[in-house]
């Protein structure tokens, strides 16, 4: 069995800068849409989910700035453009399906999103 031992007597000195949530950001992107005010977002992480994300938001009407550098993102959404997700966004991850949600707070024009895991669409609005 190994052993770690740790001896004591010394104060840790130093920072550590944490890293910004992408299962949080990604939702914090979708839950903007319901607003038509300026949201910004610092720490985000500059992963493809994320980046994905804002591709789909904008899309359908989300102006972004993302300094990738910096971590700080600023969205707004004043109007929606429209109210289909579109089919390619539906294999890259979950998101979609939570759209439906700021979808119906946004408009009353059919909402459709594709099914998650790239399925051919059905069709159907909801």
């Amino acid at each position: 069995m190994e052993v770690l031992k740790i001896k004591g007597g010394t104060p840790l000195k130093g920072h550590v800068k944490a890293a910004g949530a992408k299962n949080a950001m990604t939702k914090l992107l979708v839950a903007s849409l319901l607003s038509d005010k300026r949201c910004k977002f610092y720490n985000v992480p500059n992963i493809g989910d994320v980046e994905v994300t804002a591709a789909l938001c904008q899309e359908i009407g989300m102006h972004v700035q993302w300094d990738r550098e910096a971590g700080i993102m600023e969205v707004i959404t004043k109007d929606l453009k429209t109210s289909y997700v579109p089919q390619r966004f539906s294999g890259s991850n979950r998101i979609p399906i939570l759209m439906i949600g700021a979808l119906l707070g946004r408009t009353d024009e059919d909402i459709i999103v594709p099914t998650v895991g790239g399925d051919a669409p059905s069709g159907d609005a909801l």
